[in-house]
C-alpha cells in the first residue's frame, strides 16, 4: 500500500463540485475528525486558491475525493 498523502503535497480534486480537476497543495491533515457533519478517518485541508483572486478559501476533503499528482501527470520525465 502506498504511503498516504501528507502536508505540502500536490493533489488533484476528483470529487464533483466547484473544485473538480483543480490541483491544490495540502495545507493540513486531521485524523478521526468530524467535518461537514461527517466522521472520517482522514480529512485534508487544501489551498483552493483561484487564479483570478488574490485570496485563498481553504476547503476540507476526504481521501476518496482527492488524488496525488505525480510528476508524470505534470509532463515531467521521471
Amino acid at each position: 500500500m502506498p504511503k498516504d498523502i501528507t502536508k505540502g503535497e500536490l493533489v488533484r480534486v476528483v470529487a464533483e463540485g466547484e473544485y473538480k480537476g483543480q490541483e491544490c497543495q495540502v495545507v493540513y491533515v486531521e485524523h478521526n475528525t468530524t467535518r461537514r457533519r461527517k466522521l472520517s478517518d482522514t480529512w485534508y485541508l487544501l489551498d483552493t486558491r483561484q487564479p483570478q483572486y488574490q485570496w485563498s478559501m481553504p476547503a476540507w476533503f476526504e481521501r476518496h475525493e482527492i488524488e496525488r499528482v505525480t510528476p508524470e501527470d505534470r509532463g515531467v520525465a521521471g
